[in-house]
């Protein structure tokens, strides 16, 4: 059976997510629906277990609790004793809290990767400004694809490192470079609806199928194809 919350840690919780004694006072069904949320937030966390499973546990948040939530799972990570498996379709929480990205579309698993690798798949978008006209034709580099062309401005999709694009900016009168990194909004276009996210902490794919293997039965929701790429037995 599961073990008792510590005092301390429950009273951690509570300072954390700014739940005073007069809230406990009161009647669940007079709670709003925030504050319904962070409880349950708080009940999932308070016995520290081996694996969490969360299905968009920051709905109805506010911005402070929603940074209290992704501190209390990186102190999760930090320890090293919890896996959680969270389920969002926001994807900038997704980006801050996970460690590896399962995408799902339409019931299937599409792909289980790193934040690293799936922004690795898809190129950077660089503005380079220049300080005067420049009448001179971009030159053809290996990943680097031209967005518009103007004697000021040019916009590039670059993939891969950005050195030979600098290399081939030599003599020309560049004012400033401006870039921006992939994120999943732009990383994942292609998979409309982002289901699952997997934040690695302690156990990876492989470990968790030990797990469930150890007859510790966690119920995912997982169809059966998702269940046989996982490794999970059902």
């Amino acid at each position: 059976g599961s073990r008792p919350p510590a005092a301390a840690r429950l009273d951690a919780l509570f300072r954390r997510f700014d739940v005073s004694e007069l809230d406990l006072q009161r009647r669940m069904r007079d709670y709003s629906h925030g504050m319904k949320r962070k409880l349950g937030i708080i009940q999932a966390l308070m016995c520290e277990p081996q694996v969490l499973i969360l299905d968009e546990p920051t709905s109805g948040l506010d911005p402070l609790m929603i940074d209290a939530f992704a501190e209390e799972i990186s102190g999760l990570a930090a320890a090293g004793s919890t896996t959680v498996f969270l389920s969002s379709h926001v994807l900038s929480e997704v980006e801050r809290i996970c460690g590896r990205i399962a995408l799902i579309r339409r019931g299937s698993l599409v792909t289980v990767r790193t934040l690293d690798e799936l922004r690795g798949t898809h190129p950077r978008r660089v503005t380079i400004l220049f300080s005067q006209p420049v009448t001179t034709a971009i030159a053809a580099l290996p990943g680097v694809t031209v967005v518009s062309s103007r004697d000021r401005e040019w916009v590039l999709d670059v993939a891969g490192p950005l050195g030979p694009l600098i290399s081939g900016l030599g003599g020309l009168p560049v004012h400033d470079i401006l870039y921006s990194t992939p994120t999943l909004e732009t990383g994942t276009y292609q998979f409309p609806r982002l289901s699952i996210g997997v934040y690695s902490v302690r156990f990876d794919l492989a470990g968790f199928k030990s797990i469930v293997n150890e007859g510790i039965r966690v119920t995912v929701g997982f169809n059966a194809q998702v269940n046989a790429q996982l490794g999970i037995s059902t």
